[in-house]
């Protein structure tokens, strides 16, 4: 303002309000363009996505009162019945990951301790995937968009399928080739992605080691209304003397579990 003072500070002002209001409507003013419209049908896919997901990336948010609105009963709606398939899908891909867990245990059946196969299994699983959910997905989107560079794909990446959506980066916000397909793509990755999070999370979890839980369990038995009474389901004491929900409990031995009832195999701590 000091270099032009002939410039009037309150209708730049307003001017600067118009830009973002009409930049918020799909309105750029770089290069005197356009960008498509915000709610197109992909892009209203992949709104609803981080609405589900609780991703929520924030660039894009409805205006209207009407808008605000339907998106508050939209995700009343939306969020439990995501919590359900998110849910169903892992147990089902718990049957999977049971079976390789069996095959390991075959292949290094008194080869190595209990514990030992776990983590084996534990870190193949993250390995798989951090390759085919972050490091490939990275490579192709910083190839799509062009001022990201690799860590800002993987940094992408990662804010995404931990649904934390900060919002300073979204895919598919410029004039890539074929737009509407990219971002349905993008919907797709991010399903999937939050999909195989939650299943590695509840394997390790399943690993009495692992989860911190533990820790905070109740007692055998516990007080109630200044009683002591057994609690319904007795946990099961380890050789250590922790105790040890059910849950989290099979058999110690390296024997191959039966798999006729499509149960997902469940980690036990070691002898």
């Amino acid at each position: 303002m000091a270099d032009h003072e002939c410039i009037n500070y309150n209708k730049l002002n307003d001017f600067m309000k118009e830009i973002v209001s009409a930049n918020n409507m799909g309105v750029t003013a770089l290069d005197n363009a356009t960008e498509p419209a915000n709610w197109n049908f992909a892009s209203s896919l992949f709104f609803a996505a981080t609405v589900v997901t609780t991703i929520g990336y924030g660039r894009v948010a409805p205006l209207s009162n009407y808008g605000k609105g339907f998106c508050i009963f939209y995700a009343l709606l939306g969020l439990p019945l995501t919590l359900l398939v998110v849910g169903v899908s892992v147990e089902r891909l718990r049957v999977l990951t049971s079976h390789f867990l069996s095959f390991l245990n075959k292949q290094l059946d008194g080869r190595a301790k209990a514990f030992t196969i776990q983590v084996l299994h534990i870190s193949l699983l993250g390995l798989f995937m951090l390759i085919f959910f972050y490091v490939i997905p990275a490579v192709i989107f910083c190839n799509l968009e062009v001022s990201w560079s690799y860590l800002d794909a993987i940094y992408f990446c990662f804010i995404s399928l931990t649904t934390i959506g900060l919002g300073d980066y979204i895919p598919a916000e410029h004039h890539q080739s074929f737009r509407n397909i990219y971002k349905v793509c993008v919907v797709a990755y991010l399903i999937l992605g939050v999909i195989f999070m939650v299943l590695l999370v509840e394997i390790i979890v399943q690993i009495p080691r692992f989860n911190a839980g533990l820790l905070f369990m109740l007692p055998e038995k516990q007080c109630v209304g200044g009683n002591v009474e057994d609690s319904v389901e007795s946990n099961n004491l380890t050789n250590s003397g922790q105790a040890t929900p059910t849950m989290y409990t099979m058999n110690t031995t390296n024997q191959v579990p039966d798999y006729s009832e499509h149960r997902p195999l469940t980690y036990a701590q070691e002898n």
